[in-house]
Order: C-alpha cells, then sequence, then structure tokens
C-alpha cells in the first residue's frame, strides 16, 4: 500500500485558490500527488495485489468496488454520454471530458467550446447543450452538410468519367 508523505511545512503559494497537491504517492514508478490524504489512501489501494473484486463479463479484477461498477459500464451497448458539438457516444462521463481535453489545438469539439466558453465538464455533464453553442454550431452543421454534398458530387463525376452506374440515394 501506498504511503502517506506529510504534507509541507511551507506556506502555501498564491495559486488562484487551487490547493497544493501535498501527498505523494510512494509507490514505485508512480507519480500520482493528492491534496487530501483519503484521496491518497484510496488511490494506494490501486497498487495493492489483493484485488477481490471481479467483473462477471471479463477477466478484469479490481481493488474497490467503485471501480468495479465503473468499469462495468464499458460492457455497456448503449453509450449514454455524448459530446455536444460531434455527438459522439461514450460510456463514462470521464470518457468525454478525456475526448475534449485530448489534442485540444487540433480537436474542433474542443476549440468550439473554448471559443464559448464552455466548460469540458460541464459539456459532458449535459450542463451546457448544443444550443449554447448557438450560431457556430449552425455554421458548423451547414458547412459539413455542403461537404457532403461536394464528396458526392466528386463521386458521382468521377463515376460518370469512368462509364460507370450513376449511385442512387
Amino acid at each position: 500500500m501506498a504511503s502517506v508523505t506529510a504534507p509541507s511545512k511551507l506556506p502555501r503559494s498564491n495559486n488562484g485558490g487551487k490547493k497544493k497537491q501535498r501527498y505523494i504517492c510512494e509507490f514505485p514508478g508512480c507519480d500520482r500527488t493528492f491534496s487530501r490524504p483519503y484521496n491518497l489512501k484510496s488511490h494506494g489501494l490501486t497498487h495493492d495485489i489483493n484485488r477481490p473484486h471481479a467483473c462477471e463479463k471479463c477477466s478484469k479484477t479490481f481493488a474497490r468496488i467503485h471501480d468495479r461498477d465503473r468499469h462495468m459500464n464499458s460492457h455497456m451497448p448503449q453509450k449514454p454520454h455524448v459530446c455536444i458539438v460531434c455527438t459522439g457516444r461514450f460510456a463514462r462521463q470521464d470518457a468525454v471530458i478525456r475526448h475534449l481535453k485530448l489534442s485540444n489545438a487540433t480537436n474542433a469539439c474542443a476549440q468550439m467550446l473554448i471559443a464559448k466558453g464552455i466548460s469540458f465538464r460541464d459539456a459532458a455533464a449535459g450542463r451546457a447543450t448544443r444550443e449554447h453553442l448557438g450560431e457556430e454550431m449552425e455554421l458548423r452543421e451547414t458547412f459539413e452538410a455542403l461537404e457532403e454534398e461536394a464528396r458526392k458530387t466528386r463521386a458521382t463525376r468521377t463515376l460518370e468519367m469512368m462509364g460507370g452506374l450513376m449511385p442512387t440515394d
């Protein structure tokens, strides 16, 4: 089990109201830090060899019931969590947040939310909707529809030039 490193006696710096990550996991190879000792203790269970909570669908085992229950969502056919920009579907809310955070310099979903001042958490939790994206979303949908029409037109021209059959919609 991971041990708790005592919080430093140094004064807290002005870090915008965020708590310092003062509790460090000392498990070899783990660099996780936490602001609360409870979170470190809970995290320490992930390193525990004793994993009594088994998934009924696959061979994975878990030290915490919560982690097993959360894992069970990955086996569900329906994906209840939706990205409000691209309408991609995910089994877990944290997967939507990860989708939005992943490479947000090139991620159109993230860029649109940032431009509108919508947090990734609000978007993933359903506190922000496609209506909050407003005009930008309408423009994006129009652009995507035009792109799709252009693809169909190019495909039709290519088939005509090759003497092929015309596709039917």
